[in-house]
């Protein structure tokens, strides 16, 4: 096996190296278990893992969207900035990464399989099986892990407190000033002709309410939790989904049952 685009084999590297050794280790494990998933289950890259959200916002395509989130115009400054570092480095850290994808998924409501397409052309470490299976995981898509619906404007202020990274990647929001950074919508008109930049015009507004579209998906995975538990009673769906160990089935049917039964009581 070879570490993705450097050619470099697993069997070369050093045998007693020392420190990060161990996790770098479990990672080329991790790496390889997950590409045998993908051997052994090729459908991974188009069909969710749990049938229960199978072509989950499919029929919800909006090319103006997808197109704001892979150029980095959505009008989340954070979101803006980590797209355009994709597209212009090739990497992004694991956080930004898991915010963008969550961004494309929960709040755009978008197919996953074309925001990991395009992690996918981009990434410089892009590795096919984990970029595949870790979109399943933060689309929501397995139905086991807790739903990640990070905040695009709380992620920036915790990261990128000065917005250093952002001035470095949008740079029509160079001259805002820090206390707008995270949120240039909110700057009022008179700071905006003193600096001579438009919202919505040097750059963009918000293409979406993010509260509003955040409390839907959390309102749709919690309809949907206790039928997304049971379909685990499949062998089939339980294999693809290769969960670790932490995760038993007993206790994933058992919350089906609770989930259902609590339903049951309430309608009665």
């Amino acid at each position: 096996m070879y570490i993705p685009k450097t050619g470099l084999s697993e069997n070369r590297l050093p045998q007693n190296a020392d420190s990060g050794a161990e996790m770098f280790k479990d990672r080329l494990f991790w790496q390889q278990h997950f590409n045998q998933k993908i051997e052994d289950n090729p459908d991974l890259f188009n069909e969710a893992i749990n049938p229960v959200y199978r072509d989950l916002w499919k029929d919800n395509h909006s090319q103006q969207k997808i197109n704001s989130w892979k150029k980095g115009e959505t009008g989340f400054p954070l979101i803006d900035a980590s797209m355009r570092a994709l597209t212009k480095t090739g990497w992004l850290n694991f956080r930004m990464r898991a915010m963008c994808a969550s961004f494309f998924s929960y709040i755009l409501k978008q197919w996953w399989k074309i925001g990991a397409d395009h992690y996918y052309k981009h990434l410089i470490d892009a590795d096919v099986a984990i970029n595949y299976y870790q979109w399943q995981m933060q689309s929501g898509l397995v139905g086991v892990h807790a739903n990640r619906i990070y905040n695009p404007t709380k992620q920036a202020k915790e990261n990128d407190p000065k917005g250093r990274f952002i001035r470095k990647y949008v740079p029509e929001l160079r001259p805002v000033p820090d206390k707008y950074i995270h949120t240039p919508w909110k700057m009022p008109d008179q700071t905006q002709e003193k600096l001579n930049i438009e919202i919505g015009e040097d750059y963009p507004r918000p293409v979406i309410d993010y509260d509003r579209e955040s409390k839907k998906s959390r309102q749709y995975f919690q309809r949907k939790s206790s039928e997304a538990y049971s379909a685990f009673e499949d062998d089939k769906v339980w294999e693809k989904a290769s969960l670790s160990s932490k995760h038993s089935r007993e206790e994933i049917l058992s919350k089906a049952e609770n989930k259902q039964k609590g339903l049951e009581d309430f309608q009665n």
